[in-house]
């Protein structure tokens, strides 16, 4: 099974290649040997060479090594590295995806139909080639299990329903080449999920929320003021971009032209966008 350069790249962490013509390199290999491989292979025999000494040595050989060095699992480990820079080429400043895919489904249960929106979602994340996915209203509870709802090749985050609720419930199908870290200490709700992605040095956060219509002018009011908390509590970690996403249950003609702002989507907008 291949992978994609994206999936390679955040594998490997830090290293892109660049790739000439096989003539190219063929026609090279014939006139010289490139120092990178030379001193990559010199390398490589220093590192086989310590291991083995080592292994026979055992305690008698470590002191020694340890005049330069202060363990040798250290030079062995900044051996290894140094021929993988060697071997790649180049160090790209910025590694990592420029740009990424995702959408929102609000899916009104994922459970309905015995599961069968889940095999929807899918085939719609492979056509579009997404790299992730909020889903708001899964309606899932804590006797569904996760193997229910997998999607191959991506990781699920959740949050269920809570006692006596029937709408709410978030998700997110996060693509496995992503590294990501759930944040639970931002979330204000049970029906939000916050999550930093990783992309290379870039750091993305990403909020899913569901809000439900029935709040009362207190709840929306309190509401509204965590949301600005969340807002700002993001901002401080100066990340590259933030993303909120999902059902706000609110309008605004900034969001969709064809639409007309409310009193909820009018107190998102005052809120988000100085703060975030």
């Amino acid at each position: 099974m291949t992978l994609s350069i994206e999936c390679w790249r955040a594998r490997i962490g830090c290293f892109q290649c660049h790739i000439s013509s096989h003539r190219k390199i063929k026609n090279l290999r014939q006139k010289f040997i490139p120092p990178s491989i030379l001193i990559c292979n010199l390398l490589l025999i220093f590192w086989i060479s310590n291991i083995i000494l080592i292994f026979l040595c055992g305690r008698n050989y470590i002191p020694k090594f340890q005049l330069i060095f202060k363990s040798p699992p250290q030079v062995l480990t900044r051996t290894l590295i140094m021929m993988l820079l060697l071997l790649s080429g180049n160090v790209h400043p910025h590694p990592g995806p420029t740009s990424f895919n995702f959408m929102h489904y609000n899916v009104n249960s994922l459970k309905a139909h015995n599961f069968s929106r889940v095999r929807l979602i899918e085939s719609f994340i492979n056509i579009q080639n997404l790299d992730f996915a909020a889903i708001t209203e899964t309606a899932l509870d804590k006797l569904t299990e996760n193997k229910q709802i997998d999607i191959d090749g991506f990781s699920v985050i959740r949050k269920d329903l809570t006692s006596n609720n029937t709408h709410g419930g978030v998700l997110i199908y996060i693509k496995n080449s992503i590294a990501y870290k759930h944040c639970p200490d931002l979330e204000f709700d049970s029906n939000i999920l916050v999550t930093e992605l990783h992309f290379g040095r870039k750091r993305v956060y990403l909020t899913t929320l569901y809000r439900r219509p029935s709040q009362t002018i207190e709840q929306v009011n309190t509401f509204m003021q965590k949301f600005n908390n969340l807002c700002t509590q993001i901002n401080n970690k100066n990340p590259y971009a933030s993303i909120f996403i999902g059902d706000f249950n609110a309008h605004n003609s900034t969001w969709w032209r064809g639409d007309s702002t409310d009193s909820i989507g009018a107190k998102f907008e005052n809120i988000s966008y100085p703060a975030c």
